[in-house]
């Protein structure tokens, strides 16, 4: 099943079990590009992810980075993020 959520910087939405915290979202000469802290019980990691780009969470699913918006000269932005389980809604 799909799930998509926007989300500001400085959040830490969970997608099955994984927190991701969204430490910087911004865009730059129309490229939008986020940080993120993925944390579960097993892994911690720093990751900085293109829009666009699908991210294996541990523990199984997929996240893609969506659109990054940010007002021109902003250092805060928004991010939508969609997480894929891998299960077929049925």
């Amino acid at each position: 099943m799909r799930k998509t959520v926007q989300v500001n910087q400085g959040s830490q939405p969970s997608f099955g079990g994984v927190r991701v915290g969204v430490v910087r979202a911004a865009a730059r000469d129309g490229v939008g590009r986020v940080q993120l802290l993925v944390r579960s019980a097993q892994e911690e990691r720093t990751v900085i992810a293109s829009q666009g780009e699908v991210l294996e969470l541990p523990g199984g699913g997929t996240l893609t980075i969506g659109p990054v918006q940010a007002e021109p000269g902003s250092t805060r932005g928004t991010v939508a993020l969609v997480f894929d389980d891998g299960e077929d809604a049925r």
